[in-house]
């Protein structure tokens, strides 16, 4: 269980919960080698950069690069909306 955390230029940061839905999950934790997943929300504060406003996936993409994403940096969003997932 934890934050999901993106690395775009040599850059660590998060994911906003907006529309946040479980395919999110379940593709993070397939990439983690985990075979499902669950969201979570509302992570602490940190100091990474929030990197994803919205991430949409269908739960079939092998990673989440194959997702919808947001424009890198462009979220509309605090960091107490940080978005996780639960992997089993």
């Amino acid at each position: 269980q934890g934050r999901i955390e993106v690395l775009h230029d040599n850059k660590w940061g998060t994911v906003c919960d907006d529309e946040l839905k479980n395919p999110v999950c379940r593709v993070v934790c397939k990439q983690l080698g985990y075979s499902n997943g669950t969201c979570v929300k509302e992570y602490n504060d940190n100091n990474f950069p929030i990197w994803l406003g919205s991430v949409k996936c269908n739960g079939n993409e092998n990673n989440i690069d194959e997702c919808q994403l947001t424009n890198w940096g462009e979220a509309n969003c605090i960091h107490k909306e940080d978005a996780g997932c639960i992997c089993s």
